[in-house]
């Protein structure tokens, strides 16, 4: 039973660590906030073949690695949502043109017995290239899908999966580089450690290989800035919803990584006892902001800082305005509840594939476009927005976000908001 019960908390956290990721402008976080205008290349273009063409339409099948009936059902719906969506979007705007998108589903239940499976039942029914958000399943399949030259989208990083270099690629950040970036933010603009000294800093979560990683880089970075930071602790838990020992034992902390999924039921607690530190977070806390508003938190949670991969529902940014019309187009009677949380932002994921696939169909020729050309193409893959290169790949780098950006929680407001430019991933402590 704990086993099971490890398992589903690694579903929840890990899951919606897709919430994903990307991009909008930048410079340093003390100049102001450069606002992001410019739209990534070919997102809301038309068709370029003239209407008295005659069309001869390339097919590209995209296997979806999922789970829809497991216990990560509702974690995934809304990747499901998302890569459903901008498929419908871009073939009803011949956005990639003289090809066709087609998703097929494989319901892996979250079971990594069955992504190997998963992936030969995708394959026999035709996938040109493979989409998950499980995190187990590019490692699993690393292998396979080298051997075969099919392209492994990947809604996580893990390096087993990535490196070396083969036919994974991650639509995301390693974990480490995320929890860097953030803790260099906070040393440089909300301590002043010459001052004050190094600030303490702890993290509670529930036991998952995601916080396992992301706390031993938080200790690798205080260690490496002892000026800057005192690691004093990351306390993981099995699935549990009260607190008592894990604030006791942070209740000293500057600043304290919070859990994620059951970040209000820790919020609550903690506030509660009169800790004031400052509560810190990545995309996968903001994924499940949702529940601090509908638990009325959000003044417990005021001041918290977040580190963003992609832009959020309040900005004007060319992925959130994607996001936002595509909720209204296809589900505006969820919209309200669809845009509390950052779970529909996986739709920068699947943009940053079909931009791969859009780069591929004009170099090889729709018609002729294969796996092989895709993952050519994945290896020149650059898109700049304002100036920056948001996301690149090559031949030896196979994550593709080059930048984040720090959110902090406003708790009159009940939001989060953008607190900096866009920041260099940073990948040492």
């Amino acid at each position: 039973m704990r086993a099971q019960l490890r398992l589903k908390a690694a579903t929840l956290a890990l899951l919606l660590f897709i919430a994903l990721l990307l991009c909008a402008c930048g410079g340093d976080g003390e100049q102001g906030i450069a606002s992001p205008t410019a739209q990534p290349s070919g997102e809301l273009q038309r068709p370029s073949v003239s209407p008295g063409e005659p069309a001869q339409v390339r097919t590209i099948t995209i296997g979806n690695l999922t789970d829809k009936t497991g216990m990560a059902a509702g974690g995934f719906e809304p990747i499901n949502m998302a890569l459903n969506d901008m498929a419908d979007y871009h073939n009803a705007n011949g956005l990639i043109p003289g090809v066709k998108l087609n998703v097929i589903e494989y319901d892996g239940q979250y079971d990594p017995a069955k992504d190997v499976p998963g992936y030969r039942w995708l394959k026999e029914r035709g996938a040109d290239v493979i989409f998950t958000a499980n995190p187990s399943s590019a490692v699993t399949l690393r292998s396979l899908v080298d051997k075969d030259k099919i392209v492994l989208f990947s809604g996580s990083a893990e390096r087993d999966a990535l490196l070396p270099p083969g036919y994974v690629v991650g639509l995301t950040n390693y974990t480490e580089d995320i929890i860097y970036t953030l803790l260099k933010w906070v040393a440089e603009n909300d301590w002043d450690y010459e001052t004050k000294g190094p600030a303490k800093v702890a993290g509670v979560n529930w036991d998952t290989a995601y916080w396992s990683v992301a706390f031993a880089a938080a200790e690798r970075y205080a260690k490496a800035h002892p000026d800057q930071f005192e690691w004093v602790g990351g306390h993981l838990t099995g699935v549990i919803f009260t607190w008592s020992t894990e604030v006791e034992a942070v209740k000293e902390a500057d600043y304290v990584f919070a859990p994620s999924a059951p970040i209000a039921s820790f919020v609550k607690e903690y506030r509660a006892a009169g800790c004031t530190g400052k509560l810190l977070g990545t995309d996968v806390q903001s994924a499940f902001l949702g529940v601090i508003h509908d638990a009325r938190l959000w003044d417990e949670l005021d001041g918290a800082l977040f580190t963003r991969s992609v832009e959020w529902w309040n900005e004007e940014g060319p992925i959130a305005e994607l996001a936002k019309s595509l909720v209204q187009q296809y589900h505006r009677g969820e919209a309200s509840s669809i845009m509390r949380t950052g779970s529909y932002f996986a739709v920068n994921q699947v943009y940053q594939t079909l931009e791969i696939m859009k780069d591929a169909a004009a170099e090889a020729g729709p018609e002729n476009m294969n796996s092989e050309d895709i993952m050519r193409a994945a290896e020149t893959f650059s898109r700049m927005i304002d100036g920056l290169e948001m996301y690149s790949l090559s031949k030896t780098k196979r994550t593709t976000i080059n930048y984040n950006a720090i959110y902090e929680a406003r708790g009159e407001e009940k939001d989060i908001f953008r607190v900096s430019n866009w920041l260099p991933i940073v990948e040492s402590p």
